[in-house]
């Protein structure tokens, strides 16, 4: 339900590629994948003095922060999400809102708690959640220049 890019047909034409996934898709999976793996494993290990509790409840939060985050950066290939109106997309932000408001109810409500094995967060536990979580924001953002960089070279 994206709107459309403006220009998108000004784009030159270009043969498409017989397969679904290509080499540019297939970076973004990687540095994605590699970045949020590597903080959540970080904060996992990081909280679990804490006891195993906490330090799942944190890795569950900053993994979908960065799915948060990270559907603002897969809107467009190449352009940045900040060259881009946030609010354009009225379902995307009514259904960012919706699962936000699931994570709120599956760390704070204690009958999901007790299901989902998960505990409370503070608001200096949820800073570090989403400082973290912007990481994959910077780490996309400094892709997409680099592509931007040598497609026009």
């Amino acid at each position: 339900l994206e709107p459309k890019e403006t220009g998108l047909l000004q784009a030159p034409r270009r043969k498409p590629t017989k397969y679904i996934v290509d080499s540019l898709i297939l970076v973004r999976i990687a540095l994605v994948g590699v970045v949020m793996t590597v903080c959540t494993l970080l904060l996992f290990n990081h909280y679990l003095p804490q006891g195993i509790v906490k330090a799942t409840t944190i890795s569950m939060a900053v993994l979908t922060v960065f799915q948060w985050l990270n559907i603002f950066n897969v809107r467009s290939h190449a352009r940045s999400i900040f060259s881009k109106d946030v609010f354009r997309n009225k379902y995307l932000i009514g259904a960012l809102g919706i699962v936000i408001a699931l994570q709120m109810l599956a760390i704070y409500t204690p009958f999901l708690q007790n299901i989902l094995h998960t505990t409370a967060l503070s608001f200096d536990d949820w800073k570090v959640v989403i400082s973290v979580g912007l990481i994959i924001v910077v780490a996309e953002e400094l892709r997409k220049f680099i592509t931007r960089k040598i497609t026009k070279e």
